[in-house]
């Protein structure tokens, strides 16, 4: 039996990392200042949820509209909403606390990988699970940002620990249900994780030995229940409005089309500023004339035709997307030829650091399964944070999107680490021996 994990060495840890993150918000400039360009959606969106008292399209730049979105998951956008009725709409007070929320959500996701990794390893695995996430630049940088990041990172470490603590109890009908409503309320954080949700379910309820067709059964149907009956009242909302069923946003089709327009493929560093309504004046008019609705519409329409005429092209540019993903590159980013590294130091040092990460965990996994010592929840693991991917590789692609894995990618480490270091010992150990006789 485990022991007692050391309460207040996480403790610490974790205001060290909290530290780090305001450290690094204030010394960038970015602590108690609101987004004026990049990333102002959810600044939109929460100061017209609480002038209209319903979500509002953020692309349309305008004060005048108020025609209903579900543009962005509303989870986020009610904290942020909340935030700016306490302290202020776009106060210094009110960026602080969102910005201090962020922090403390990747702090705490630092105490949240001890526990996995511990659970699938032992406490060594745990405290280099914890201490990758605590100083993990994808975990830092986006402090700043009002978006759903780091709440979404702390959301995935939390579900994959309520996955392997449901699998030592018999999952009843109850805790089915709540475990799906968990899921649900992920889903309306970023309902991005969704794609991997069979993978997380299939994980819990095969976890505990033999698989038998009943209990598996029920327990799929105690899950699904618990996330419809989360994501329903949202869902029912979006129905009224716009009289289809929209799964939790609706910007599928802007992101298609982001990653199928022209320039995608041959001006890519212009994508953005070409066709997103809040950087081109030409893509607002269109957006206003139109409304949301059917300008994400018309996009959805328009990615579909690109990739069905270029169907090659477009399984590149995911190819692409794919690299960018896994290793940090802007291949995605920059014009055709120019090449795919960063520019800028920083980023260019984030790049070694991503790729590293990757080949650590693959060079780990390899030996493991070299050596007999890998085990099924590894390849568990290896299988969400392929999946999860995939829907970046099929629309675009920001390095900020590898952040919610960071988590299941500190846990691997820690696991590699520790089962690889007993037979390293031993190989230097048998060599110091042969050496002395």
């Amino acid at each position: 039996m485990k022991s007692a994990p050391p309460t207040r060495r996480l403790i610490l840890l974790a205001l060290a990392a909290l530290a780090i993150r305001l450290g690094y918000c204030a010394a960038s400039g970015e602590l108690g200042q609101t987004p004026d360009k990049y990333g102002t959606e959810y600044v939109l969106v929460g100061e017209r949820l609480l002038q209209h008292g319903t979500m509002v399209s953020p692309l349309i730049l305008g004060d005048g509209t108020n025609e209903p979105s579900c543009l962005m998951p509303p989870v986020y956008a009610g904290i942020v909403a909340a935030v700016y009725r306490i302290f202020g709409n776009r106060s210094v007070t009110s960026a602080a606390v969102l910005q201090t929320l962020n922090a403390a959500a990747t702090a705490v996701a630092a105490l949240v990988v001890f526990f996995v990794a511990q659970r699938l390893g032992d406490r060594r695995a745990g405290w280099i699970a914890a201490l990758v996430v605590a100083v993990n630049p994808l975990c830092i940088i986006y402090t700043g940002m009002f978006w759903d990041t780091g709440l979404f990172t702390l959301a995935v470490g939390v579900v994959v620990l309520l996955v392997l603590r449901l699998e030592d109890r018999t999952i009843t009908w109850s805790r089915g249900i709540a475990f799906g409503a968990v899921l649900g309320v992920v889903a309306l954080i970023n309902p991005a994780l969704t794609i991997a949700y069979p993978l997380l379910v299939l994980w819990m309820l095969t976890r505990k030995g033999p698989i038998r067709l009943t209990p598996l059964l029920r327990g799929i149907a105690a899950v699904i229940i618990g996330w419809l009956v989360v994501i329903a009242p949202w869902t029912i909302r979006n129905y009224i409005h716009f009289e289809e069923l929209v799964y939790i946003r609706s910007g599928l089709g802007l992101e298609l089309w982001l990653g199928a327009c022209p320039e995608a493929d041959e001006a890519r560093g212009r994508v953005f500023h070409a066709r997103f309504p809040t950087l081109n004046p030409a893509e607002q008019e269109r957006l206003v004339e139109m409304g949301e609705a059917a300008y994400l519409e018309d996009c959805k329409e328009k990615a579909l035709a690109a990739i069905d005429a270029n169907p090659w092209t477009n399984l590149k540019l995911a190819s692409l997307r794919l690299v960018d993903y896994w290793a940090g590159t802007v291949f995605t980013h920059r014009a055709p030829g120019v090449g795919g590294w960063p520019v800028t130091t920083s980023r260019s040092v984030l790049t070694v650091l991503l790729c590293g990460e990757v080949l650590m965990i693959a060079l780990g996994v390899a030996i493991l399964v070299a050596t007999g010592r890998s085990q099924t929840d590894v390849w568990w693991l290896v299988a969400i944070v392929l999946v999860f991917s995939v829907t970046y590789g099929c629309t675009h692609v920001f390095i900020r999107f590898r952040a919610p894995l960071e988590p299941l990618f500190a846990v691997l480490l820690g696991l590699c680490v520790t089962r690889i270091w007993p037979s390293i010992r031993r190989a230097n150990g048998h060599r110091i021996s042969d050496a002395a006789s």
